[in-house]
């Protein structure tokens, strides 16, 4: 369950809150082992310990969230309505201007311009995903 990154909440600051700089310190290292690498090593500390052990079953219904998400084709955010590819080939291929292109898809000419297919019309090698 190597991950490159993870969700801290700011609530859990909360349940920190009353601790050391120490114990803090230990919650804090202990809950990103668990959530980037998977080790699960409470800190030996009994307080640090009660809250690392209810930050972890947090970190895990993130990343269970996450997981189910993925796996369902959800990357986030909104899908693109036009292709990159698609803006290449008009502008490439088909020689169109950004406004052409715009009009004959039905999107605003920012869509066009902010595009990667846009940006790569004059390469022959396009390198899109």
């Amino acid at each position: 369950m190597a991950n490159n990154s993870m969700i801290f909440m700011k609530h859990w600051l909360n349940k920190m809150e009353d601790l050391t700089e120490e114990q803090k310190g230990k919650v804090c290292y202990c809950a990103l082992k668990y959530g980037l690498l998977g080790v699960d090593e409470p800190p030996s500390d009994p307080v640090a310990k009660m809250a690392y052990n209810f930050i972890v079953p947090q970190i895990e219904e993130i990343q269970k969230k996450f997981t189910t998400a993925q796996n369902k084709g959800h990357a986030g955010g909104r899908p693109k309505k036009i292709s990159d590819q698609q803006i290449w080939d008009m502008a490439h291929n088909q020689h169109m201007t950004g406004a052409e292109i715009a009009k004959s898809l039905g999107v605003p000419k920012t869509t066009v311009y902010s595009s990667e297919g846009w940006r790569q019309r004059k390469s022959e090698i396009v390198l899109l995903d």
